[in-house]
């Protein structure tokens, strides 16, 4: 079933990165994604690249909004020299033209386990330190998973050359890791707050 659209045929799920004055500090996308060797082949969701593309996305107020794409291959581009650009366009080049402070996106496909535990812990992470910067604590994310890896590592295969199922487990978080990329100005910080309005619901 398609998605919801509004009067003028965009995305209903879009609709919020056009309310001018929003003052979004934090714009979070959880959904599958889809990548090919073109731009009509770049999707969140159901949402293309070229519909967001088109949107003047008022939300992202002054480049201060950290945009979090939790989508398999949303940090990955391509090269749009077929309509006449020399320029290597996709999501996170996407949403920083359009005013995003930093964005964070997967280079690939990332079990959806490890994604929740990374925005969860980074998440907690910013709003439990503001000054925090957010390059800063997906390095720490990273290093985290680096401690956590088994002593010694795992083969692929174990002793009765069977593939080693539960020790190539272990591996996994360390590797969707380094797939997460952030994307933006090195020191870009988040601070959250709760409006009056959204305290009360």
């Amino acid at each position: 079933m398609p998605p919801p659209r509004d009067r003028e045929g965009r995305p209903e799920t879009a609709g919020e990165l056009l309310r001018g004055g929003l003052g979004a500090g934090l714009v979070y996308m959880g959904c599958h994604a889809t990548h090919g060797p073109n731009l009509y082949k770049l999707k969140l969701g159901t949402v293309t690249w070229n519909e967001l593309n088109g949107l003047d996305m008022s939300a992202l107020d002054g480049r201060r909004t950290l945009v979090c794409l939790n989508a398999c291959h949303s940090a990955r581009f391509v090269n749009n020299r077929p309509l006449g650009e020399n320029a290597l366009r996709g999501f996170a080049e996407l949403f920083l033209r359009k005013g995003a402070g930093g964005c964070i996106a997967t280079s690939g496909k990332v079990g959806d386990d490890v994604a929740h535990t990374l925005i969860r812990d980074l998440v907690g992470r910013l709003c439990a330190d503001p000054e925090l910067p957010v390059a800063r604590a997906l390095r720490d994310f990273r290093a985290a998973a680096v401690a956590q890896l088994p002593d010694p590592l795992p083969f692929v295969y174990g002793d009765d050359d069977a593939i080693d199922a539960e020790g190539q487990r272990q591996i996994l978080p360390i590797l969707y890791s380094f797939m997460f990329l952030y994307f933006g100005h090195p020191l870009t910080t988040l601070r959250l707050s709760v409006r009056a309005q959204e305290a009360r619901t």
